[in-house]
């Protein structure tokens, strides 16, 4: 299991070294590269620690979540950010790990092996420093804390892009929110046994955290591998559309009137009816906007307010429609309905059947059988 824990600390190292020369390197990659780096450091302590039992490392362990929570979260909002970067307030979510790190270094200097290996062992809060114990909970809050942050970060981020893309398939960052439901177990395994909340012994504990670093190493594999694929999406140009307000206030003061709102209302509806937009795969607000002859700002209030509906709705609507129209009997006996459906602009099974139920509440496979029973 230790030569297994090795391997995450050599596969974090390499992949953050991959991650620091992608190019064009963002913002968000510099800081994916630091995270990869700094879990190779807590692996590698891992290891020797438990290779040659040296307890006193693992006091600092458990302290690390108030460097990688702060890390992951900003990692997280500098993909999401419309600018491209960690919100400035970041630094100072790093600030009780430097505190932290000044309080145990002073500790391990001043007190002996034994000493240390006393502190570790021993599971009675009331037997320990009041200062050891308030860094022990600031840390049982801090890396949950930052998870639900992060959390919070990306449900809003797919709310914006809903306002400016037609397809998500590949930018709502699914896989993140999984790595951060992954880390939220993990930390469950590995934290809570540390920090003394569950009462097992310590062959238990040494099991359990030998088990949670090996899955650790998994989801280094996992975070690297779409971290490297994964580009940054920003929504739009406009900023009063990638801030994720109530359409009511968003166009209070710079948008359209009734009268307008009505005539930018139908000039959209005859142009998706004659030039059919909706077929390309990748159409964006900006895109449709230009083509329109409306600008962002002013056709994401038609399609929020006029319509009541997201850019996302109101095209993926489009969509549907065309495939209901292009899926007759005879088109169904030529083709398949993925063959019909990226011709009418989704692209990919799990969208279009997705979409699809949610629009007409039934899956396409029965509603054409439907169509088929139908007199």
């Amino acid at each position: 299991m230790n030569a297994w824990i090795a391997v995450g600390a050599v596969n974090a190292w390499f992949f953050s070294v991959l991650v620091a020369r992608k190019s064009p390197l963002i913002a968000a990659d510099r800081v994916l590269a630091g995270l990869l780096a700094s879990l190779g450091a807590i692996f590698a302590v891992v290891f020797v620690a438990r290779e040659w039992a040296v307890d006193g490392l693992l006091l600092f362990l458990p302290y690390m979540n108030l460097f990688l929570g702060p890390l992951l979260l900003s990692y997280v909002a500098a993909m999401v950010n419309p600018a491209g970067e960690a919100p400035r307030s970041a630094p100072r979510w790093f600030l009780p790990f430097a505190i932290a790190m000044v309080y145990l270094s002073w500790l391990v200097l001043t007190r002996s092996d034994a000493e240390l290996t006393a502190i570790f062992a021993e599971r009675d809060f009331r037997r320990r420093s009041a200062v050891f114990n308030g860094f022990y909970l600031v840390d049982l809050i801090s890396f949950p804390a930052c998870l639900l942050a992060s959390w919070i970060h990306l449900n809003r981020h797919r709310r914006r892009i809903a306002e400016c893309y037609s397809d998500l398939t590949s930018i709502d960052y699914a896989w993140l929110r999984r790595l951060i439901l992954a880390l939220g177990i993990l930390w469950a395994v590995i934290d809570l046994p540390l920090l003394g909340i569950l009462f097992t012994d310590r062959m238990t504990g040494d099991t359990v955290l030998g088990l949670g670093f090996s899955l650790g190493t998994v989801l280094i594999l996992y975070l690297a591998y779409f971290g490297i694929r994964q580009t940054a999406v920003y929504a739009t140009t406009d900023p009063s559309i990638a801030i994720a307000s109530p359409p009511e206030s968003r166009y209070l003061h710079a948008g359209l009137d009734e009268e307008e709102l009505g005539e930018c209302r139908q000039k959209l509806l005859d142009h998706m009816e004659e030039h059919q937009p909706h077929l390309d795969r990748s159409l964006t607000l900006r895109e449709l906007a230009g083509s329109v002859g409306l600008s962002e700002h002013n056709l994401s209030q038609v399609i929020n307010v006029g319509l009541n509906q997201t850019f996302y709705e109101f095209v993926n609507g489009y969509r549907v429609k065309e495939f209901q129209r292009r899926a007759t009997p005879e088109a169904v006996a030529r083709h398949t309905l993925l063959d019909l459906a990226m011709n009418c602009g989704f692209n990919s099974k799990s969208s279009f059947n997705r979409i699809f139920k949610q629009q007409t509440g039934t899956t396409p496979s029965a509603w054409v059988k439907s169509r088929r029973a139908a007199p």
